[in-house]
């Protein structure tokens, strides 16, 4: 009577690497700006996420002047220009460079195929791969609760206890919001936005997510490698010579791709960082000091996602270096003593490369990783310890 249900096949490495970088460019194509697209062009949509972000800076500013007298208020108000300062700059980089995403996902596409190709290889690379699309559904879910309980928390107030509550800043000016159709308009206004707010910074924190994952996958394929090589070094077999140096010979010129792509992506990424993680400190500090001072549940919302993306993009950071270490540990273990010496010489050339390999840094001034975000937290706490003091008195 019941059809017997067959196993259900695991998506492949290739699937997999597909995935995390369609997922991104969806997002990146809902709102006109698809920065993994290599023919990309602007176009009418592309208004869309320009306009908003003018609109969006146009009122930070204007509440950032008007409420420079009451310190509280200014606070109110910082989170927001936290996240307009992240999201112009993306904007403005994928609009003036729009080659700049493109070609790190054709680099890192590039090593994956080389590879791919070695049968033993592609279990390994699938599982980092899978671990980062599961990270990449969860991250969508975080974002999608928040921007469900922006836009219904306050219909549902206004439907339940007629109570016209505005969770977001922005205004429409010569709008009073407190009327009835004030308030619609000035949620419209708010509908506008948030799908930019929503596809951009998603995509944002996914892409990066897609660009650092698959680093994990080609060092543990890569020690695959070496261990293929040790194999052949240990055969009794004195044919197994020819076979020997095109195994090291591969082990070379994937190590130089490897040591390109991060390169690449040190020099694309540092200043990005920068931007984020000095815009991420000053939110943290404003959001902190208004949750202790002030009910604004905005507050709450921005000091998630700002915990979420410096959290994210610190332990993201601590993965390049840590894989790189971990690639020099596979390099020590290969027996090159069993090696020619003209062969044993690319040895000692990939060692020193690997030992000088490129971190990613906040616009070179800090190798980003976990001490960098102990040492922003105890920053943290120490200014809002400092200005919580200050506003007492």
């Amino acid at each position: 009577m019941f059809k017997r249900v067959g196993r259900v096949k695991s998506a492949s490495g290739e699937e997999l690497f597909g995935r995390l970088f369609a997922n991104v460019s969806r997002l990146f194509a809902l709102i006109g700006v698809d920065a993994l697209d290599p023919k990309f062009r602007f176009k009418l949509l592309t208004m869309y996420p320009v306009l908003a972000a003018l609109i969006a800076a146009t009122e930070v500013l204007y509440f950032l002047g008007s409420t420079r007298s009451d310190m509280i208020q200014f606070m109110v108000t910082l989170p927001y220009a936290s996240f307009a300062t992240q999201g112009i700059h993306t904007l403005a980089l994928t609009l003036m460079n729009p080659a700049s995403f493109s070609s790190l996902h054709a680099k890192s596409y590039e090593i994956f195929k080389v590879l791919n190709e070695n049968h033993g290889n592609r279990s390994i690379l699938a599982r980092p791969l899978r671990i980062g699309t599961v990270i990449q559904s969860l991250m969508t879910t975080l974002y999608v609760v928040i921007l469900v309980f922006i836009l219904f928390l306050p219909l549902a107030a206004w439907w339940i206890a007629g109570q016209k509550i505005l969770i977001l800043l922005f205004r429409l000016p010569g709008v009073d919001e407190r009327c009835t159709e004030g308030f619609l308009e000035t949620m419209a206004l708010h509908v506008a936005l948030l799908p930019i707010a929503f596809c951009g910074f998603l995509g944002i924190d996914c892409l990066f997510l897609a660009l650092i994952v698959p680093v994990v996958a080609f060092v543990d394929a890569m020690a695959n490698e070496m261990d293929e090589l040790n194999q052949l070094l240990q055969s009794p077999e004195s044919s197994q010579g020819h076979e020997i140096r095109s195994q090291l010979i591969r082990l070379v010129q994937l190590h130089q791709l490897l040591i390109k792509y991060e390169l690449t992506l040190e020099e694309h990424y540092n200043v990005v960082v920068f931007v984020k993680i000095g815009a991420i400190v000053f939110g943290m500090i404003s959001t902190i000091l208004v949750m202790f001072n002030v009910r604004d549940i905005m507050a709450f919302v921005f000091t998630i996602v700002l915990f979420e993306q410096l959290t994210q993009y610190c332990l993201l950071g601590a993965v390049i270096s840590s894989k790189n270490n971990q690639l020099i540990d596979h390099l020590y273990d290969i027996k090159w003593y069993l090696l020619p010496a003209g062969q044993a010489k690319h040895l000692v050339l990939m060692l020193e490369r690997a030992q000088n390999a490129p971190t990613l840094t906040v616009g070179k001034f800090a190798t980003l990783n976990l001490e960098l975000y102990d040492n922003i937290m105890k920053k943290v706490y120490s200014y809002v310890m400092l200005l919580a003091t200050f506003l007492e008195q």
